[in-house]
């Protein structure tokens, strides 16, 4: 089994970094870095926002073996101070040779629930993300905006 992990963590190494190599494709099928927004552009993630999201409130989980699980998150700002959440951990090995899509729910707050999924292409790499049925757009900076 350690010889099974160790091969799938060597080709995924090897998929990403030949991917950034050659700058020809899509990024592999890990969970999309995520910011989030008001309609005015006003970064509610920023603690400091008035009627941002408390980091503590917010989770995202999928549905694995028909059992919710958690997937870990850091909410943190980049170079500019915006801040963004990226999901962290290991659980991109496990979906990443899936094709097919797969929900995520990201709940910013006990009322407010997002549904993501990700649509992986048959060469495993992110072919679409879609927010609550929608097709969302990916930045020139590698992120997805969820505007609020």
């Amino acid at each position: 089994m350690k010889v099974l992990k160790f091969l799938i963590l060597v080709l995924s190494t090897s998929l990403y970094t030949g991917c950034l190599q050659k700058d020809c494709c899509d990024s592999p099928a890990p969970f999309p870095l995520l910011k989030v927004q008001s309609t005015s552009g006003s970064d509610l993630l920023d603690p400091e926002t008035e009627n941002s999201f408390a980091h503590d409130d917010i989770s995202l989980w999928t549905f694995h073996e028909n059992r919710e699980t958690d997937i870990s998150i850091d909410i943190s700002p980049n170079l500019e101070s915006d801040y963004r959440i990226r999901a962290t951990g290991n659980f991109l090995l496990e979906y990443l040779f899936s094709p097919g899509s797969k929900d995520y729910y990201l709940e910013l707050s006990p009322d407010v629930m997002d549904t993501i999924t990700m649509v992986i292409n048959a060469n495993i790499r992110r072919e679409e993300v879609l927010l609550n049925g929608k097709i969302l757009r990916e930045t020139d900076d590698h992120y997805y905006i969820i505007v609020k």
